[in-house]
């Protein structure tokens, strides 16, 4: 064991230092001879440091020292973390005195640490090269980026995304994602350097630009991130672009910036608007697609605004924003309306713009989502890196402060107190009687109220209570689909109930209704009553004018043709009536407001005499009880009677002159 104790002792001082790797290396150039031993001797180096065969015995040999009751400290061989941050330092410290043209040290530089990414300490070693190589005074760009090009492409992929790790986690300090639309737009001098520090590390490399972009537009990396992390990546790709937008002439380049963010936004918006995904993506994934999407929007407005306009008016953004306002959870559909209503502010004008009158859209969230489209980050050519260094004073006081929980543990007494003060320890063993008494402040506290029953929760039955309850249907093909739904009542009911309502809503908004306006008007004229609705007439009746009004030009002249042409009852022949009558009533600017029964009782309880038809002339009292339709009939009945003695009468008289 004390064997062992010091060849630990000897480890540690042989590899203390920064600079030991560096020092491994000149010896090595200065004694091998040929180029084919100094490789050999790097291989092996290589293997020996950077696979974890160290922290692995030095590991097992402070368990051995220790169940051996060796007084043994914390080693920092055997720590992983601490072992993966000296190697960083070293391969900086490679890296740095590797001159300009010494290509052959930065290839060695680039084996050391692509193999070091591998032994599951890649933050560490990531943090610790750019510490040393990029962010300390002094330190230039270059040496990080030729690091960085020598290594293989899977390598050089793994670098990146610990370099957007570390920027999320240490370099963007205090600043939270808490929704506040006032302090978005304030400039960051920390965000304008990892800003800086992802464009140099990308310049020149394609093989880069395509792992942001994919690491952007992946929908589970990433998440943990604040959006700090992707303005900083999006305003990468975006230095890359031209500042003005490109004549209709020129040709883009392959390595274009602009190119790339609207990879980034086509793929976001693909994503967002996707079924499944909005089923069964967590919905911290979808606010983070919604924010990459409205940040890269924001940029491809500014260099390439026929881009976003063409897309805009696309099948992907309007399937996109209908799958996500018909989505069944109220997140899902915030998100919708936000992104429906951002980009139609960057495109439309202020008459036609997409807008939702809801209480959600008027919240200081929903305020900031629009402000990441205004978003416009940058860096100067002279920017300071240093500022990302971590802040050892906050450190401390972070490490000294106390823990969020404590627990209050009984001190272990030595054994000289228990020798001393032998009638104490006798004093606390054995039982003890405590008395419990009755604390006077627990009369002040009141009780809470008994919380109201759900009359949905007095089924014994769970299976029998319905929780699915349908929503009233937005788009003209859902409506169709319910009013044929003869199986769920629910449904059937809500559809009919609305359905005059949605008709006039979409009416001038698209040729929804238009393009679906003569099978609906079928659905309505041959719909029956199988639930047996309340005012069933009357909102078949409002749905069928609705439906005229909507393209009269068009739908008169169907309704006409029908009522000769079809096979209908008289029921329905008289609906059809009704509702040419009544529609054309509207047209010429009367109201109908006597059709809702709601409304003529409220009239009538107002001013009665609004529900007599003809209170100019009346017939004497004994005739008028005889002729006269009683005052609740609503005008549909009264209208449905004339009609109806209309039609049988000439029938009545000449069944009357067949019998005799």
């Amino acid at each position: 064991l004390s064997q062992i104790r010091d060849c630990l002792d000897i480890l540690d001082h042989v590899l203390k230092g920064h600079d030991y790797i560096f020092q491994v290396r000149q010896l090595s150039n200065r004694q091998s001879i040929s180029q084919t031993q100094r490789s050999l001797v790097w291989k092996e180096l290589i293997a020996q440091l950077a696979t974890g065969k160290v922290p692995s015995v030095a590991a097992q040999a402070e368990d051995a020292l220790k169940l051996s009751d060796h007084n043994v400290s914390g080693i920092w061989l055997a720590n992983g973390s601490e072992y993966a941050t000296w190697l960083g330092q070293n391969i900086a410290a490679l890296a740095r005195n590797a001159g300009q043209e010494a290509s052959e040290d930065h290839k060695a530089a680039a084996q050391l640490c692509g193999k070091a990414l591998s032994m599951g300490f890649t933050d560490q070693v990531v943090g610790a090269i750019l510490d040393d190589l990029t962010l300390r005074e002094g330190c230039n760009i270059t040496h990080t980026q030729a690091l960085v090009h020598n290594m293989l492409s899977h390598e050089q992929r793994h670098f990146l995304e610990a370099t957007l790790r570390l920027i999320g986690k240490r370099y963007i300090r205090g600043r939270a994602d808490q929704h506040n639309a006032a302090t978005v737009l304030s400039p960051s001098t920390e965000l304008s350097a990892c800003t800086a520090l992802l464009t140099w590390l990308i310049e020149g490399n394609s093989g880069l630009k395509e792992k942001l972009v994919a690491w952007l537009t992946a929908p589970t990396t990433g998440v943990s991130d604040s959006v700090e992390v992707r303005r900083a990546a999006v305003a990468a790709l975006a230095t890359e672009a031209p500042m003005s937008p490109p004549e209709p002439s020129s040709v883009t380049s392959p390595d274009d910036g602009t190119e790339r963010l609207q990879q980034v936004l086509e793929s976001s918006m693909q994503q967002f608007g996707d079924q499944l995904s909005i089923k069964h993506t967590p919905i911290m994934q979808q606010e983070m697609m919604a924010q990459t999407l409205l940040i890269s929007a924001g940029y491809v407005h500014r260099l390439q605004p026929m881009f976003l306009f063409t897309l805009a008016r696309s099948s992907t953004f309007l399937n996109a924003i209908s799958n996500r306002l018909a989505s069944t959870s109220p997140r899902a559909r915030f998100l919708g309306m936000i992104v429906g209503t951002t980009i139609s502010e960057l495109i439309d004008k202020p008459d036609v713009r997409m807008k939702f009158n809801t209480q959600e859209m008027e919240t200081p969230e929903a305020e900031w989502y629009r402000m990441l489209a205004r978003l416009n980050d940058g860096f100067t050519k002279d920017e300071d890196l240093t500022t990302l260094l971590p802040n050892k004073g906050r450190t401390e006081t972070s490490s000294k402060s106390k823990p969020l929980f404590s627990v209050d543990l009984p001190k272990r007494q030595s054994k000289k107190a228990s020798l001393r003060s032998p009638t104490t320890s006798n004093q606390l063993s054995g039982p003890r009687i405590v008395e419990v008494t009755d604390d006077p402040e627990e009369d002040d506290l009141v009780p809470y109220g008994k919380v109201d029953s759900d009359p949905e929760d007095e089924d014994e039955d769970s299976t029998l209570v319905q929780r699915n309850k349908p929503t009233a249907p937005v788009y003209i093909r859902d409506l169709i689909a319910s009013l044929r739904d003869t199986e769920n009542y629910d449904r059937h009911s809500l559809a009919l109930t609305s359905a005059s309502s949605l008709i006039r809503r979409k009416t001038g908004f698209g040729k929804e209704v238009s393009d679906h306006a003569e099978e609906l008007a079928a659905i309505l004229v041959g719909l029956g009553d199988p639930f047996d609705i309340d005012n069933f007439e009357e909102l078949r009746l409002q749905a069928l004018i609705a439906l005229i009004l909507s393209d009269p030009q068009k739908m008169a002249p169907w309704f006409a043709r029908i009522f000769f042409e079809g096979d209908f009852s008289i029921n329905q022949r008289t609906t059809i009536l009704s509702a040419l009558g009544l529609s054309a009533r509207e047209l010429a600017g009367f109201s109908n407001d006597e059709l809702n029964p709601q409304s003529t009782a409220t009239s009538s309880s107002s001013n009665p005499s609004l529900t007599t038809p003809f209170p100019s002339k009346t017939l004497p009292p004994h005739l008028h009880a005889l002729y006269a339709p009683p005052s609740n009939t609503s005008a549909l009945t009264r209208t449905a009677r004339t009609l109806s003695n209309t039609l049988m009468a000439p029938l009545a008289a000449r069944a009357a002159d067949s019998l005799t």
